[in-house]
C-alpha cells in the first residue's frame, strides 16, 4: 500500500499504476492453474478403464477435480499474461498441456491437455476478480467449465472448482488461502452428479461437505458455472456434524446416493471410500517443455529478472538489483499492453463506423 502511495505521488497524473514486483512470484496465471491438473494421471488413467461401471469412473472424476486444489494456491501472486501469451506443459508420463490467453480484461485463457487417445482435459479459464477490505482480501471467482472426455469410450463430464478467497493480504504470518461455495461435477449422460460444500463449518475452515447422486438432467442441458452455483447454493448442510442432516430446497428430480465429507488438505471421502489421501496419492509434475512458442511467458523480461532474483544471486545486494530491473520491465510492457489494447478498440470502432 506504501508502495501504491508513492508512486501516486511520484508520477504524472493520468498515468497507471503497477503492483510493485515483490509480491509476484517468478509465474505466470496460465502456468499457476495448469497445476490444478496435477493429478490427472493419477485419476483419469483409472477411470478410462473401459471394464469400470460409470458409476466408479464418476469417482475417480470427482476425486480428479478436487485433489488439486491445493497444488493451484500460493503465497505470491502470479503474472497476468498478456493477449496471446501462452504456456506448453508436459506431465511426467508424456501427457500434452498447451495454453492460450485470448482475452485480457476479463481474463481468459484457453486449455487443453491430451494424453494419447485415453483422456482430454479442456475448458477456459474465465477469471473475475474483486477485492475486499482495502486489498486485504481477494476473491477469484472461476466461470469456465472444465471439460473431461475419455475418447475411447466415447464420456464427457463437466465440472468447476470453488470460489478461492486469500484473507489477511498485508500480513505476511496470518496470510491464507481458502477456498469457498462448491464444486460441482457432472455426468449427463448417466444422470450423475456430485455436489461438495467448502464453507460449511466456519471453525474447521478446510472441511467439506457433499453427496453424489441421481439427477434429471433438462433435455436441453448445457453446462453453465453459474447456474451450478445456483444449484449449490440451493443445498444446505446442518450445522451438527455428527447428524450431517442436509437440508434441501430441491424438487423431487434426485435421488441421493453417497455422502460425501473430508478436507481439502486431508482428503476425500465418498461413501465408505476415501479416494483422494495428501500423504498418499502424489500429484505429477508438469514441466515447461523444451522447445516452444517465442509467445510463451517464460521469455518475459520481467518474469526473468524475478526469476534471477529468485534464484541466481550470489550476493544479498544483487536481490534488490534484479527485482529493480524486473519493475521497470513489468511497467514498460503493462504500458504497451495498454497501448495495443487502445488500438484494438480503436480500431473495431473504426471498422464499426465504416459499416455504417
Amino acid at each position: 500500500m506504501g508502495d501504491i502511495i508513492l508512486q501516486i505521488l511520484r508520477v504524472p497524473f493520468g498515468h497507471h499504476i503497477s503492483l510493485n514486483i515483490k509480491i509476484f512470484e517468478p509465474d505466470t496465471v496460465l502456468s499457476r492453474y495448469t497445476k490444478l491438473f496435477s493429478f490427472a494421471n493419477v485419476y483419469l488413467l483409472q477411470a478410462c478403464n473401459p471394464n469400470l461401471t460409470p458409476y466408479e469412473r464418476f469417482k475417480f472424476v470427482i476425486a480428479f477435480y478436487f485433489a488439486g486444489l491445493y497444488i493451484g494456491t500460493k503465497q505470491l501472486k502470479p503474472f497476468n499474461p498478456f493477449l496471446g501469451e501462452t504456456f506448453q506443459g508436459e506431465f511426467e508420463n508424456g501427457a500434452k498441456l498447451y495454453v492460450e490467453n485470448v482475452t485480457h480484461k476479463p481474463l481468459v485463457a484457453r486449455f487443453l491437455v491430451r494424453y494419447k487417445k485415453k483422456y482430454e482435459i479442456s475448458g477456459y479459464w474465465d477469471l473475475d476478480i474483486s477485492t475486499q477490505s482495502l486489498g486485504n482480501e481477494m476473491i477469484i471467482q472461476q466461470k469456465g467449465p472444465i471439460i473431461v472426455k475419455f475418447p475411447e469410450i466415447n464420456e464427457t463430464f463437466y465440472g468447476h472448482i470453488p470460489f478461492v478467497k486469500a484473507v489477511n493480504a498485508r500480513s505476511e504470518e496470518k496470510r491464507a488461502t481458502l477456498f469457498f461455495g462448491s464444486l460441482v461435477c457432472a455426468d449427463p449422460k448417466h444422470n450423475y452428479k456430485a455436489w461438495i460444500q467448502f464453507d460449511y463449518n466456519k471453525k474447521i475452515f478446510h472441511e467439506i461437505r457433499g453427496c453424489t447422486m441421481n439427477y434429471e438432467f433438462p433435455k436441453d442441458y448445457k453446462f453453465d458455472a453459474n447456474k451450478e452455483w445456483e444449484f449449490g447454493l440451493q443445498f444446505r448442510i446442518d450445522n451438527d456434524i455428527k447428524t450431517n442432516q442436509m437440508k434441501t430446497k430441491m424438487k423431487d428430480n434426485y435421488t441421493i446416493y453417497e455422502n460425501i465429507s473430508g478436507s481439502f488438505i486431508e482428503h476425500l471421502k465418498i461413501g465408505n471410500d476415501i479416494i483422494w489421501d495428501i500423504d498418499k496419492n502424489l500429484p505429477d509434475t508438469i514441466k515447461p517443455v523444451k522447445h516452444c512458442l517465442p509467445s510463451d511467458g517464460r521469455f518475459r523480461e520481467d518474469l526473468i529478472w524475478l526469476y534471477r532474483s529468485f534464484y541466481g544471486i550470489k550476493e544479498e545486494k544483487e536481490e534488490e538489483i534484479y527485482r529493480a530491473i524486473g519493475m521497470k520491465w513489468k511497467v514498460m510492457m503493462e504500458e504497451f499492453n495498454r497501448w495495443e489494447r487502445k488500438h484494438r478498440a480503436d480500431y473495431k470502432e473504426y471498422l464499426k463506423k465504416k459499416k455504417k
